[in-house]
Formats: C-alpha cells, structure tokens, sequence
C-alpha cells in the first residue's frame, strides 16, 4: 500500500487581510511565495489552485517554482494527471466528484467550487466515546447520533466516487481529506487525484518522469507495464483504493479532525496503533510497533456503530466490490433507525439547517447549528 498510512495534515493558509482579489480570472497568479492571493488548496504542495475572480470556480495550474523531491519529478506532472483523468471521463459526470468546468489557453484546469470548501480547513466536532471495561464506544446522545450519521453520509459518498472511477477504469490509489471538498449541503465531493492510475492510457517514452511524490508514495507514470518493463507500479486496484477509504472513515469516527485529535498532542495514532499501554509518540521504536502490527493485520476494531467490521474488512482485503461495503454501511444505518436510501442518510432535517460553519483564516469550525436540537434521532 505504499507508506504506512497517510497521514492528515494541517489547515492549508489562507490569505490575510490585505490581500488583494485578482481582477482578472485568466491572468496568471502570483508565486506561491509571496503571500499575495488565497491558496484554497494544493495537493499535496503540488499545484497552485486559488479561486476564480467569479466565485463560482477554482483555477489549478502548475507551481511557477516549489519542492521538487527528485529530477525526475517535473513540476507539471499533477496538471498532466488531472487531464488526463478528467479525459477518460470524457463528460461523465457524478456529483460525488468536483466537476471539470474546463480548460483556459494556458493548460490550467477549471473546477467548479463546491460552495463549504476543502474539508482539511475544517474543525469537525468530537464524537464523544465512552470506555467500558477494555472496549471503547460511541456515547449514546443526540448529536453523536447526528455526528455519525453524517459520516456515514460521507463515507457512501465516497464509495459512489470510487466505484464511478472504476467504472471508468480510474483507480485513486492515494485517498484522504486532502482530496475532499464539501458542498453547500455537507455532502461530500473527491477532487485532486494526481496519484490515480489511468488503466489501458500509456504515454509516450518522451514523457518519461511524469510521476512524483503524493504524500508518503511514490506514483509512477502511466506507461503500459507490457511496453516497458521497467514500470512496476502503475496498476491500481479496487482493494487498494478500499484499503485507503477506510483509513479516511477511521480518521473520522476517531476524531482526528477535531480538536481532540491525537496528532495535535504529538501522539502517533494509526489504525494499527495499540489501545493498550498507553498511546505511541514519534520514536524510532514506535514505527517498527506499528510495522509489525501492520504485517500481522492488528487493526483497531471500533464498535459498531463507528463501522468497526466494515473498517477491518476493508483492511484486510475481504471485500470484492464497492457493493459489498455499501450494503455493510447500509445495514449499520438502519440499525440506527435512520432512513438510507443509495448513498444519502436522512436525519428528517435538511442537513444545512443541523451545520453551520463559523471562523476565518486558520480557524474554521463545523459546529451545530444552536437550533439542530429539534432534529429527533
């Protein structure tokens, strides 16, 4: 699976007060470097994508200058991915993806803007999770109950992604919040996979090198591996891209988007991190714990309602299809009392009229509307 796991990363910045708006859409933007316009995300530190002067998109294009790991990652290698895949789409559209809104005279892309934005520049409220005897669980409450539902939510619409990826075959390969951006109803829609492998689209030998780091991984281009042998690691597969989704739903429903996330206390929490004896911290020692755990499939398994056996299964490749784990989230939701129907959860109130989101800059929150205690769960 490439590295151990990926991990979540902070906030992106956002531009201060004297920023100034571009008043043109289709000049190009200032250097990442000095300060001048919002970055409103990156992937991975990989492209330059800041708003549209029209409110309504983003523009993606290439970074003028930035970390480049090894000289055989070009700079343009995400824009060429992100064409690419959007190619193969050829028009298809699925509203659990950002949609392509099209391309200017200079190569960068145009993506519509999903009106709450990235997920990563969001605070999500805590579960609150009780500890009987060795076992931890979800608290029973109301808004735990509203808190999950909504991940469920996100974690069906991220499945309807991944199988209308693979129906095209796309496979994501790399998969966290960093490519999760919300609309203005909180439900979910994938952007940026500049790690997706494209199947059956071979390029040409003099693109050799279109390919770099996303996050941990290294992600080869996407020569045909009968053509050129020494390409290894261009397929994908639907296990994988499961494997990765579920470490995104883990994330969630233990809270490390939250304020109570165990990396803002400098612990290492990682699905195969263990519950007892106390929570690792960064020391050489504690990655070969986690490397050992991670060989023999010692996976957390939360409870039930945080999708414990779903999570696991997903881990240890026990699924064959999307399908499978949807019909396992499925049955978890009615268990719940709470109406499914494809990938939505219906609490009995429009969900922007439960959630609001409140702050600026650095500090933005999901909070609970101070009228969502009327929603009956």
């Amino acid at each position: 699976m490439g590295s151990l796991f990926s991990r979540p990363r902070q906030p992106l910045p956002v531009a201060g007060p004297e920023t100034q708006p571009q008043k043109e859409a289709d000049t190009h933007p200032p250097s990442l470097t000095d300060g001048n316009y919002e970055l409103y995300a990156d992937f991975w530190a990989k492209v330059d994508c800041q708003p549209h002067a029209d409110g309504q998109h983003v523009i993606i294009r290439a970074l003028e200058e930035g970390p480049v790991e090894t000289s055989r990652e070009p700079i343009d290698w995400p824009i060429k991915k992100l064409h690419k895949v959007y190619k193969r789409l050829d028009g298809a559209e699925c509203k659990r993806i950002v949609r392509h809104a099209g391309t200017q005279n200079d190569g960068a892309i145009v993506l519509e803007r999903p009106e709450v934005g990235p997920l990563v520049r969001l605070t999500l409220p805590a579960l609150e999770i009780e500890q009987k005897g060795d076992s931890l669980f979800t608290a029973q409450s109301k808004e735990n109950g509203i808190l999950l539902a909504l991940y469920y939510r996100w974690a069906l619409q991220a499945l309807s992604a991944l199988r209308f990826f693979h129906a095209h075959g796309i496979y994501v390969k790399v998969f966290t919040a960093r490519n999760v951006w919300l609309r203005s109803d909180y439900s979910l829609a994938i952007v940026g996979i500049i790690s997706a492998v494209v199947e059956g689209d071979p390029i040409t030998q003099e693109e050799f090198g279109e390919g770099g780091w996303v996050g941990d991984e290294w992600i080869e281009y996407d020569l045909d591996i009968a053509d050129n042998p020494y390409n290894t690691r261009t397929t994908g597969s639907i296990k994988e891209d499961l494997f990765n989704w579920a470490t995104f739903v883990w994330r969630l429903m233990t809270n490390e988007h939250s304020d109570k996330a165990h990396w803002k206390r400098k612990e290492l929490w990682e699905p195969v991190s263990p519950l007892k004896g106390g929570i690792l911290t960064y020391t050489p020692d504690a990655y070969q714990i986690l490397t050992a755990r991670l060989q023999r499939n010692l996976y957390q398994r939360l409870d039930e309602r945080r999708l414990g056996d779903v999570l696991v299964k997903a881990w240890t490749e026990a699924y064959n299809s999307i399908e499978e784990a949807i019909e396992d989230i499925q049955h978890i939701v009615q268990k719940q009392d709470l109406a499914v129907e494809r990938d939505e959860v219906d609490i009995g109130e429009a969900w922007e009229d439960v959630f609001e989101v409140v702050g600026t800059g650095e500090s933005v929150e999901l909070k609970f509307r101070s009228d969502s205690a009327d929603v009956e769960m």
